[in-house]
């Protein structure tokens, strides 16, 4: 890697308007929206805050940068969890933000796809499918918020991963800049395209380590016809894994969202966000949250029924306890708002380890079970909580060592972050399901990759990036 260079601020806020006039700030103007991370707990300053207006102004600022050998940091919504958008604690880089590039270039519903600019809020493109009939399934609690090149750049997963898979899964094609500041488009619409590498699954996911993602194109599904919820009371994980194989051989596809959320959660819900209208008086052990959706023949009345004969049956056998339906669309929001606001009441609760495991999804409900206990058993007395995807063997499981925040007692939160990595290991999981590596787990992801599966990342990080300008100190070290 080259040395970077050390030019003055003022002289990278002076070049870079050359190149992207109006849209350069100092770090000192561009405040903590864009130097801060989503919890408001580390603050970094940045060379300049550079907001191009399109693909060609991004080419310029990274030739200018590469030239200059300045790092480079692309920014979405800076939504993301594990400091992948952060510019480095030297403060020596630029921040690359997307914000500008925001257009819905088109949304064909006979075609099923939509181009977007990476700079669009999800919530927007959401509404656009809407608009024309069609449905965006990627869904997350940070939605008004995140940006669809953020959402690529990470892979994210999601409330609908269960039914319509990650953001790579639903993803046709890129627009990008390469870090020589080349432009590869690639929007295409095809649905089959065998023709040598398939270069945006690269792009995706790799947190903007290879490239700066500028727009793509994207599956569109029809909007349903129906959508129906429901909060089922359950005494366990094991319970829950039981009752979503019976949706899912009596409702099929027709299941889109399956979401756990246990009693500490509820409890802080109502302690930190009292607003939000909870189904459980008091909550039971384990609530799940579950969705099904008709784009046939059922109508709402008809999918209704056939989620209160699986109900039915689940509380004769035994193992669901209560379960309430959403009488109404805005009950069935009331639902989404109670899942959707647990970052935000942990979050008021205090700091908290958080991880983003996953497991096969047979093996989720043990999972769950020995890692509470291993948590729990290390030093009792400390809070545990699992909660999010089940339907994918996605949970985020978080630990407060004596209900006190971890900084308070590191020692006893590195011993319950080892744990909780050994037993993911165990079960043949990943320690990032959906959040990215960043730069709070690159260090994890070099001691646990498969070393031949390191080296050839590695590899291709050097072919595309040879001076390392792009986020370096994120995901993979050169």
């Amino acid at each position: 890697m080259n040395k970077h260079s050390h030019l003055s601020p003022d002289r990278v806020v002076s070049a870079l308007e050359g190149v992207c006039a109006g849209g350069v700030l100092s770090a000192e103007a561009a405040g903590e929206r864009h130097l801060c991370d989503w919890f408001g707990r580390v603050r970094r300053s940045a060379l300049a805050v550079v907001r191009p207006n399109s693909a060609g102004e991004v080419s310029a600022v990274l030739k200018w940068c590469g030239k200059n050998k300045i790092p480079v940091v692309p920014q979405g919504g800076n939504t993301g969890l594990c400091g992948g958008a952060l510019p480095p604690a030297d403060g020596r880089a630029v921040v690359l933000s997307l914000e500008k590039i925001r257009a819905i270039r088109e949304v064909n519903a006979d075609g099923r796809f939509a181009v977007v600019e990476a700079g669009c809020i999800l919530q927007n493109l959401h509404s656009a499918a809407d608009d024309a009939g069609m449905f965006f399934p990627l869904s997350l609690g940070a939605k008004g918020g995140c940006q669809i090149g953020g959402n690529l750049s990470t892979n994210a997963g999601g409330v609908n991963a269960l039914r319509y898979g990650v953001a790579r899964d639903l993803c046709l094609g890129v627009e990008a800049v390469l870090p020589n500041g080349d432009i590869m488009r690639g929007l295409s619409a095809l649905r089959k395209n065998n023709t040598g590498y398939d270069l945006r699954h690269l792009l995706i996911g790799a947190e903007g380590t290879l490239g700066v993602i500028t727009a793509a194109s994207l599956k569109l599904f029809p909007r349903a016809r129906a959508r129906v919820a429901a909060f089922a009371a359950l005494e366990d994980a094991a319970s829950a894994i039981r009752l979503l194989g019976d949706f899912r051989r009596g409702m099929g596809d027709a299941t889109e969202s399956f979401e756990l959320m246990p009693k500490l959660v509820f409890e802080m819900l109502a302690r930190h966000l009292p607003q939000v209208r909870l189904p459980f008086s008091p909550p039971p052990p384990i609530g799940a949250l579950v969705e099904v959706a008709a784009r046939a023949e059922d109508d709402a009345e008809r999918l209704r029924g056939r989620m209160e004969d699986v109900l039915s049956r689940a509380i004769e056998a035994g193992f669901v306890s209560d379960a309430v339906i959403a009488e109404s669309e805005s009950q069935r929001a009331a639902f989404w708002e109670a899942r959707e606001s647990v970052p935000l009441a942990k979050s008021r609760e205090g700091e908290w380890m958080r991880t983003d495991a996953a497991v096969p999804p047979h093996r989720l409900a043990a999972f769950i079970a020995a890692v509470t206990s291993r948590l729990e058993n290390a030093h009792p007395g400390q809070y545990v909580t699992a909660y999010g995807h089940a339907g994918d063997g996605n949970v985020h499981i978080s630990a407060r060592p004596d209900g006190a925040a971890p900084s308070a007692n590191p020692e006893l939160a590195e011993k319950a972050a080892a744990a909780i990595a050994e037993t993911t290991r165990e079960f043949d999981g990943t320690f990032s399901a959906e959040h990215g590596v960043g730069e709070k787990l690159a260090g994890r992801l070099a001691a646990e990759k498969n070393p031949a599966a390191l080296a050839a990342m590695r590899h291709i990080k050097r072919a595309l990036d040879p001076d390392n300008i792009m986020n370096p100190g994120k995901v993979i070290s050169v």
